[in-house]
């Protein structure tokens, strides 16, 4: 069915993007994993890692039900087809926002798909899962109150109008690894200073 999201339009470089707010439960259902759409044969045609299930399904569904101060990061989802259009929201139809109207004009608006739209987490794909897993829900795994309704920021990153599907699978593929390969984990010493839950980190500051 055609979906609509409340969106605010960036753009970087060749890429254009939205910024959108998404329900919990929405993002369980709508996101999809790269191997539900991607019939990879070749490695040239891998377009995502391997999911490690385990690290999604305990460290990080612990994380959300133990945690409530949860917070994750944005998701980056990749927007394939649905022929997407943004209807962008004229400010200057609003005297409010008379002063600002050259800040926000064709920035804010909403995104909209047809039925032939398909995505999946280009980047956040084992946090995708750990919610899917606590929507879903089971004894093992209950999900917190109210935890469906919360939301997320999620970015949909639109490949070109035009652009070949060899061409896609490069250029995804290009930014999957600018956004992982060079992200560097805080180190030890750092974790000890800035941890504040771990009691053995706590006692060592002290």
């Amino acid at each position: 069915m055609p979906r609509s999201y409340s969106a605010m339009k960036l753009k970087m470089g060749t890429w254009d993007y939205y910024v959108v707010r998404m329900r919990m439960a929405d993002l369980a259902s709508e996101v999809k994993f790269a191997s539900e759409l991607n019939d990879e044969r070749t490695l040239d045609e891998v377009i995502q890692r391997e999911l490690k299930e385990s690290r999604s399904k305990k460290q990080i569904v612990r994380y959300l039900q133990r945690n409530d101060e949860r917070f994750f990061s944005s998701i980056v989802v990749a927007a394939l087809g649905g022929n997407p259009t943004f209807y962008a929201i004229e400010a200057a139809a609003d005297p409010r926002f008379e002063l600002f109207a050259g800040q926000i004009q064709d920035t804010f608006g909403v995104l909209y798909f047809n039925d032939d739209q398909k995505t999946y987490a280009l980047d956040g794909q084992h946090r995708r899962c750990a919610i899917k897993e606590l929507i879903e829900g089971s004894a093992e795994n209950p999900a917190p109150v109210g935890f469906s309704d919360e939301t997320i920021s999620v970015i949909f990153v639109i490949p070109p109008a035009g652009q070949s599907i060899e061409e896609f699978r490069k250029s995804y593929r290009r930014l999957f690894s600018s956004l992982n390969r060079h992200a560097k984990s805080t180190n030890k010493v750092t974790n000890i200073i800035m941890d504040e839950d771990d009691r053995f980190a706590i006692a060592t500051r002290y």
